[in-house]
């Protein structure tokens, strides 16, 4: 009587199978992917359509045997939207199956941070994958990419192959319920936030800033409401009484300009880049 395999094993021999049959069976794999259109919504940098690298990347996946279908007349916000019934809609006016978009921010004087998302219109699952591109310009700028891309068609086409590579993967994407959520593949303990990058060190500093030019407009907007306002002190000459004044225009303006300066110094400490030696082509998968 044989022995029925672990959960472990199962999961690694199913992922085997998958490979020698994307090894062995290439022209019927190409042939079936010709079969699911796509469309390369946009290709943004720093915000900004890129149209030089949406050709490059919409070549290279034609060279891959992908049936690229014309991208319909988008508006901007089309062209950068991630809700589900945008990509639907967006799928719907191309007759694709899928919908491809890249986003690039800069992180650096030539380091780039990339995102892609891979939006499967029939089951709707969307797949998303980052890298960090260091260097990127030119013709590394454009493999970054179609790496990124290709990544995306083979986790969203074979997620058995992902989870038997991987035992730490990301779980198959979910369906979109009410709010949208992505299954992000990034290492646990990563942060794709700003302030998430930052040091503790330089949260504290600029809360204590903040908190401090605070404090100093409450008080200098005192001083100001006292400005010219009457006291009960006798200024009179000659034994003469007279009713004295509040004179605070030196306090007050003095409150408010190192008011400002606490208030720039905070922001200063948030966003003034910092040199970081950064890792050499460190993807996150």
């Amino acid at each position: 009587m044989s022995r029925s395999p672990s959960g472990g094993s199962s999961v690694a021999r199913r992922g085997i199978s998958v490979v020698l049959g994307v090894s062995l069976l290439g022209p019927q794999v190409g042939f079936a992917a010709s079969d699911e259109p796509v469309v390369v919504l946009s290709v943004l940098r720093d915000g900004r359509p890129d149209t030089v690298l949406w050709q490059r990347l919409t070549d290279h996946l034609a060279r891959n045997g992908e049936r690229v279908v014309q991208t319909p007349r988008l508006s901007p916000a089309e062209q950068q939207c991630t809700s589900q019934e945008c990509l639907d809609r967006v799928a719907q006016r191309s007759t694709a199956k899928y919908v491809l978009s890249v986003t690039a921010q800069r992180s650096g004087p030539e380091n780039l941070y990339l995102t892609g998302l891979l939006y499967d219109s029939v089951r709707h699952w969307p797949r998303q994958a980052t890298l960090d591109c260091v260097g990127c310009k030119g013709d590394v700028l454009t493999s970054r990419v179609t790496d990124l891309a290709d990544k995306l068609f083979l986790e969203i086409r074979t997620p058995e192959l992902t989870v038997a590579s991987s035992p730490n993967a990301a779980p198959p994407p979910l369906v979109w319920g009410k709010a949208p959520s992505y299954s992000v593949l990034s290492q646990p303990g990563e942060s794709s936030s700003y302030l998430d990058k930052l040091s503790l060190r330089r949260k504290v500093s600029s809360g204590v800033l903040g908190a401090l030019s605070l404090a100093v407009f409450a008080t200098a907007g005192a001083f100001q409401g006292l400005d010219g306002r009457a006291t009960d002190f006798s200024c009179g000459s000659s034994g003469s009484p007279q009713s004295c004044v509040w004179s605070t225009k030196w306090l007050y303006g003095t409150g408010y300009g190192l008011g400002s300066a606490l208030l720039i110094g905070a922001a200063l400490t948030l966003f003034w880049p910092t040199e970081t030696a950064a890792p050499a082509s460190a993807e996150r998968r």
